[in-house]
Formats: structure tokens, sequence, C-alpha cells
């Protein structure tokens, strides 16, 4: 798990906002799109930039949650890993429930997610 990092009190909002999917159940994905995203997701999360970061991750898992049904391993890891990182900002920020929430999802999506197991194994000790 990431070391802990400070979150201001503003996060709260962020992190307790309901975002509507950016495409539609027919829309294709794009998957260049879809990483381009998650990169801008860790690149904020390096520069410790948690409430953008955080922003990327669940925008990438909005984007791609009406597709999940597809059997593309790609998407399915993905946005696995955005749920995983996600997952950690809301640990760090004191949202352990939400974050066991976010794991447990991660590694339903794709249960080949070693990271994502460890982190809910730590979490849910």
């Amino acid at each position: 798990m990431a070391a802990n990092k400070h979150l201001g009190k503003g996060l709260d909002i962020l992190l307790s906002a309901t975002a509507q999917p950016l495409i539609k159940k027919d829309e294709e994905i794009d998957i260049l799109h879809a990483e381009r995203i998650f990169s801008e997701g860790l690149k904020a999360d390096e520069e410790g930039n948690l409430y953008e970061a955080y922003y990327q991750y669940r925008s990438l898992i909005n984007y791609l949650e009406t597709r999940l049904t597809l059997p593309d391993k790609e998407v399915c890891l993905l946005a696995s890993q955005a749920f995983n990182n996600a997952a950690i900002i809301l640990y760090e920020a004191g949202r352990g429930q939400e974050a066991t929430g976010y794991l447990r999802r991660a590694c339903d999506i794709c249960p080949d997610n070693q990271v994502a197991r460890e982190n809910l194994e730590l979490i849910t000790q």
C-alpha cells in the first residue's frame, strides 16, 4: 500500500460525488483514451496531487464500467487497476469501508490483479 498522504477536507466532496458514465452502452471503448486517463492519474498520484489522481481514476472507472461485461482482458485489467488505485486514495483519506468495496470490485473484475488482492488483505486484517 502506498505511504500515507495528507488530504484536505475538500476531498470529502470529491470522494462522495457520483459521476455519470462517459459513454453509452452501445459505444466502443477507445483503449488508447482509457490508457491516457490511467496514465494521467498515475502522473498526478506521483506528483502528490491526490485530488487530480482520484478524479482521473474515477473518470476511467466510469468510462469503462458499462463495458466490463465484454471479455476484453486488457479493459478489465485497466479498470481493476483504476479501482485499486482509487481504493488506496480512499483508504488514506480514512474511508476504509469504501476502499474495501473498491478493492473487492477490482478483484472481481480481474482475479489476476495480485496487487489488489494484497491490498485487500492488508486493509481487512
